[in-house]
């Protein structure tokens, strides 16, 4: 199933609802404007891990698997509830072949 999201110009990041933990998803980005679509980037496999502690996948952890040099850059985790957000934002750069 392929679903669309649309993020505002401003955005730096933008969070999907509703992913099923430990299942796996094919995400790419493209740019749109008034002169129609761009390029796809390449597709990353992404996989949301379970929540606790403890546990090797319990810890948050955002898995990009057969990394490319394409993927380096800007990622940011945001952590929110009721009392407030935070935010970090890690580069990351790919390098070899």
């Amino acid at each position: 199933v392929m679903s669309e999201f649309e993020a505002s110009p401003d955005a730096y990041f933008y969070r999907i609802p509703n992913l099923a933990r430990n299942r796996q998803y094919s995400v790419w980005v493209v740019a749109v404007t008034a002169a129609g679509h761009g390029n796809n980037s390449e597709k990353i496999t992404v996989e949301p891990l379970a929540k606790g502690t403890g546990s090797s996948k319990g810890n948050g952890s955002f898995i990009i698997r057969t990394v490319k040099a394409e993927d380096s850059g800007n990622y940011s985790c945001v952590a929110s509830n009721n009392w407030g957000s935070d935010e970090v934002t890690l580069n990351l750069q790919v390098q070899g072949k």
